[in-house]
């Protein structure tokens, strides 16, 4: 069974609220709403709660936004460079890009080693026709590859020329 490569998404470019950080992202700004954010004393958001919604806009500007919604985030900073080091986003995790949508009940994103980390009820596209289930998804932006944990690919069953009423 030949499989497409799983449709995902990100590079994020997060750095102090307004400037963005040295990665391999094509994104040029980034919104960020929730019900309640703390700011450290030192100006860097700390944690967000309640309908979080982050927004990613892509320098092309013919594409369409990047979106990451959760519950609940915290933010951990590099003490040096002053930025993002860690993002981790809880509670039904909804990441929409590229026409497709990944849900997750937790998102980990170590900035520092390129890694994305979704877990718990993960479920997204995989190819044109299939669905990928699982309980881990762990994503190198690096080098591109994916590690599909407990979990797999399942065909989306395509109705046949009869099935199809006239």
């Amino acid at each position: 069974m030949k499989h497409a490569p799983l449709v995902l998404f990100f590079l994020l470019a997060l750095g102090p609220l307004g400037q963005s950080q040295e990665t391999q992202s094509n994104f040029s700004e980034i919104d960020a709403f929730a019900d309640e954010m703390y700011i450290t004393s030192s100006g860097l958001l700390e944690k967000m709660k309640g309908h979080i919604v982050i927004t990613l806009k892509y320098e092309e500007k013919d594409k369409e936004p990047m979106r990451i919604k959760g519950d609940a985030a915290t933010l951990a900073w590099d003490n040096d460079t002053k930025l993002i080091a860690k993002i981790i986003i809880d509670k039904d995790v909804v990441v929409s890009a590229l026409g497709g949508e990944i849900t997750a009940d937790k998102l980990e994103w170590d900035m520092q080693k390129g890694i994305i980390t979704l877990s718990g009820n993960v479920e997204g596209p995989f190819g044109e026709k299939s669905r990928m289930m699982c309980e881990t998804l762990i994503i190198d932006l690096k080098t591109g590859a994916q590690k599909i944990l407990k979990g797999g690919v399942v065909d989306v069953p395509v109705p046949n020329s009869q099935e199809i009423a006239p």
